[in-house]
Formats: C-alpha cells, structure tokens, sequence
C-alpha cells in the first residue's frame, strides 16, 4: 500500500479501493483451501433490515469463516503534520503502535471532526443516525447467514480492517457483542 499510494489521487481511496484490492491479492495468490472469497455480500442484520459485509473468506478444510469489515480513512481527514499529503503520510508511517494510530484525531470531516480514530469506532453516533463501526460489524456477525455458517461447524472470526491514510492497516477482532482489548497494526 505505501509502495502504490504516492500520488495525490492515491490519497483518496475509499474502502471499496482498499477491499477490493486485497481480494484481487487474494485470489491472485490463493492457496487451494480457500474456496470462496465474497465482497459485498448481502446479509440479513438482526434488526430484520439488510446490510452487505465488505468481505467474506471460507476456509472450507479448516471450517473456518472470516467476517471483514473495512473501512477508509483518507489522510487529508486526520490530524496529523503539516505539508503535502506524502508529508503527513510519512509523518503517519512513522507511527509504530495500533494505540498511538487510534489516539489520532479527525480534521476537515463533516461528522467524524474532534473524535479519535477509537471513539469513532466505539461509539454510536450522538444523532442516533447511522452506526459505529463496531455496531456495523456486530451486525453482521450476528446475522442470520453468518449464524447459518456457525450451525454448520465453521469458527467465525469477525474483523475490523481500518485503512489510516494509506499507510496502516488497522486490524480488531470482534469478541462477542465488542471488538476485544488489543486492536493491532497488520505487521505488528
């Protein structure tokens, strides 16, 4: 990712860009257990209403399910340097734990300015609209097609993937109804 992103366009990729890029990675480079690799894949939440996690990887010789939810945070909406985006997103590279990347704060964004990376993530929105992205993969993970895989005999892991300005994956597994104590950085 940091190899790819240096162009100032680069910089603005969403989660789509990012998810579908690690599936492409994925099935470029896929080893033979994995049978099925889903992105936007339409669920049923347990509210009733459809939702569609990002991306769903079968491990059928192990019985095992990852449940993916990304999400993108563009570097011009975090707090971070000064200078040209590349600057900033050095300065953000540079950054060598999950904790001190969820201490990070929102700039420039219409909903999200003033909060950390980790209150964003945590808390519901104060306006009672939309979820938080804990809420988001909870839902999911709690749903009825994803409960259908669990019946069958497979381990469900539900994953948080926060894309920080190009230049880190922030990975946090969900453990039961919240994301567990340790959320950590991919290579880390």
């Amino acid at each position: 990712m940091q190899q790819h992103d240096v162009g100032a366009h680069d910089f603005q990729k969403k989660e789509e860009d990012h998810c579908n890029s690690m599936r492409f990675t994925l099935l470029t480079n896929i080893h033979p257990s994995l049978r099925k690799v889903g992105v936007e894949t339409t669920i049923t939440k347990p509210s009733g209403t459809p939702g569609r996690i990002d991306m769903l990887v079968s491990v059928p010789l192990q019985k095992q399910l990852f449940v993916l939810e990304w999400k993108s945070i563009q570097i011009d909406y975090i707090k971070i340097g000064s200078g040209s985006r590349l600057k900033r997103a050095d300065v953000l590279a540079d950054i060598p734990n999950a904790s001190e990347v969820l201490d990070l704060k929102f700039r420039s964004d219409k909903f999200r300015v003033g909060q950390t990376i980790k209150e964003w993530i945590l808390n519901e929105p104060k306006d009672g609209k939309g979820h938080s992205p804990q809420q988001q993969l909870r839902d999911y993970a709690q749903s009825r097609e994803i409960k259908k895989w669990k019946k069958d005999g497979y381990t469900i892991t539900s994953v948080l993937v926060v894309i920080v300005g190009s230049r880190h994956v922030l990975l946090w597994n969900l453990a039961g109804d919240k994301l567990d104590a340790s959320p950590r950085l991919a290579l880390e």
